[in-house]
């Protein structure tokens, strides 16, 4: 082949699957939320959902990366909205776009100050629908439960998805993928009426202080512990506090790093915990900005076991029903992972295949209920492990 020919094929297959990486990578990484809610009691309108985009970067919709809906009605399954599927535009990073009935869009057009665009879909929720938002077939967010009927609403603490205009709290900086059953764990009342005040407007979060990307902790063979994480970009963030507890409950300072300050570019952070830590330990990050402001991150746990112990970890715990399991074991094999409630009957299994070492498993049970439950690891009938889980 000619060199000339040779560079146009190169060009080609990048044109061809270099955009379909960078596709496949913007819903992945873009990150988005139901960011506001409305339904009312006249008649069908209005009646509708904001979503914010609360990333750095703009998301384009495209075929490969489009933005859809599923609903779940009545305790059933949730399933596509096909009227709902956005493969055009642009949603510019700290915007929101709006889809629903034709006097929210209009609202949403007239009134918005942070609006990327508008699509009309007269959706038939009555409060007690359950809802995903995906973007390029990855979920991104959910809105109650899917598969569960919670009768005429889901409501808690005078928040309800039943004739309410309901919007993220400022608290809430990003989508769940674990489902819930009270609104009020990420929502407040906007208005109990037919106002649509807020629609077109992002949420006050607007400008993310700090992006975190990545957040690990690893016992080394030393049994010292690494922990690392990354920012994607900082906004005015001064310190990050490192935290350290033997139990999960009492903490005391390991240490203070300083934060970039402003950056639009990943910095890497990395502190070394050398107090030769036998059994499990646990880490909280928590990151401060200029004006004192402070962000809590989930706790992370490892465990620094000699190789004729066995461990078991669930985190975060409690949990709103999604969680991980970490099984710290030196020899491997076929076991079962079961929930159980406290009378012993089994919610959950799972059948699992250790691996010599380390086993992690992520898991989400459906239409696990608030309550405390046992998860036990067990081999053979014979339980080796188990520890109380809390479902909140």
């Amino acid at each position: 082949m000619k060199p000339s020919n040779l560079i146009k094929l190169k060009y080609f297959l990048c044109i061809n699957f270099c955009i379909g990486i960078s596709l496949i990578s913007n819903s992945v990484n873009a990150q988005i939320l139901i960011s506001q809610y409305i339904e009312t009691n006249n008649l069908s309108t209005p009646k509708g959902i904001e979503i914010y985009n609360y990333s750095n970067s703009p998301i384009v919709f495209s075929n490969l990366n489009k933005l859809q809906i599923s609903q779940g009605t009545n305790g059933g399954a949730c399933t596509l909205l096909t009227g709902t599927s956005i493969t055009n535009g642009t949603l510019e990073a700290g915007e929101v776009w709006v889809i629903g009935t034709s006097d929210l869009t209009a609202y949403a057009d007239s009134n918005g100050v942070n609006l990327s665009g508008t699509t009309l879909f007269n959706f038939s929720f009555n409060g007690n629908e359950a809802l995903t938002l995906l973007l390029g077939n990855v979920v991104k967010d959910v809105f109650g439960t899917c598969g569960s009927n919670p009768g005429s609403n889901w409501s808690g603490s005078g928040v309800s998805t039943q004739d309410q205009n309901i919007q993220i709290k400022s608290s809430i900086t990003a989508g769940t993928i674990a489902y819930w059953t009270d609104p009020s764990l990420r929502f407040q009342t906007v208005s109990t009426t037919n106002q649509m005040t807020g629609f077109g407007t992002a949420p006050s979060f607007s400008t993310l202080p700090v992006e975190l990307v990545s957040f690990s902790v690893n016992c080394e063979n030393n049994n010292s512990v690494a922990v690392n994480w990354a920012t994607a970009s900082e906004h005015n963030s001064d310190y990050f506090i490192l935290e350290k507890s033997r139990d999960g409950v009492t903490w005391n300072e390991l240490k203070k790093i300083a934060a970039a300050g402003n950056s639009m570019q990943q910095i890497n952070y990395s502190v070394t915990d050398y107090s030769e830590i036998n059994g499990t330990v646990y880490y909280r990050l928590t990151q401060i900005d200029v004006d004192g402001t402070k962000k809590v991150y989930d706790i992370l746990s490892t465990s620094c076991l000699t190789e004729s112990e066995l461990s078991l970890i669930a985190y975060p715990n409690p949990t709103n029903g999604q969680f991980t399991v970490k099984i710290e074991n030196a020899l491997g094999g076929k076991y079962d992972l079961t929930i159980t409630d406290m009378q012993g009957k089994a919610i959950e299994q799972q059948n699992i295949q250790l691996e010599t070492g380390t086993t992690v498993v992520k898991l989400n049970p459906i239409g696990l209920k608030p309550g405390v439950y046992l998860l036990q690891l067990v081999n053979a009938s014979t339980i080796e492990k188990q520890l109380k889980l809390v479902v909140n």
